[in-house]
């Protein structure tokens, strides 16, 4: 429809709008930079092994020294949290930043929604484990984190909430 009144100012969503929005903006982040780490992950793996067949990397792994393997198994898991802690803070900066009363909590919200999606989604391929929850830790702090300094600049350009 088309906006007839004599005023210009956008019709504000809810707060609770964004926190959706802030979970599909993270995702959208989130997603490309996961899926080059995966690209990551394999030359990593068959540079540990010497080998690129899944056989030969976990036989290296299983005779590797413990050391070694925590190394590997850091490196890894960098590579996925990397993605995951950049895609948090900007969808929370974009919450924080372009709504009018949207700030921290809508994206902690947000973050909260999107780790735990992708924890269900892991659950239900790999079957339950403590190992997907970890990306609520680092998802949830970031995105509030993110949403406050998008607030923040929201603030400092003067849009009023």
């Amino acid at each position: 429809m088309l906006n007839t009144g004599g005023d210009n100012e956008e019709d504000e969503r809810p707060p609770w709008h964004w926190a959706g929005f802030g979970a599909l903006l993270i995702f959208g982040a989130w997603l490309p930079l996961a899926y080059a780490a995966s690209l990551i992950e394999a030359p990593l793996l068959a540079r540990f092994s010497d080998s690129s067949s899944p056989a030969a990397v976990a036989e290296s792994i299983r005779e590797a020294a413990p050391h070694d393997v925590a190394r590997l198994q850091m490196a890894v898991l960098a590579l996925f949290v990397v993605p995951l802690a950049i895609g948090a803070f900007a969808g929370g900066f974009v919450v924080g930043r372009w709504s009018r009363s949207a700030g921290p909590r809508e994206a902690a919200l947000a973050g909260l929604a999107a780790t735990l999606v992708t924890c269900v989604l892991s659950w239900m391929e790999e079957g339950i484990s403590a190992a997907p929850m970890a990306g609520v830790a680092v998802g949830l702090p970031l995105a509030a984190l993110g949403g406050w300094l998008g607030a923040r600049r929201r603030r400092a350009a003067g849009v009023a909430a």
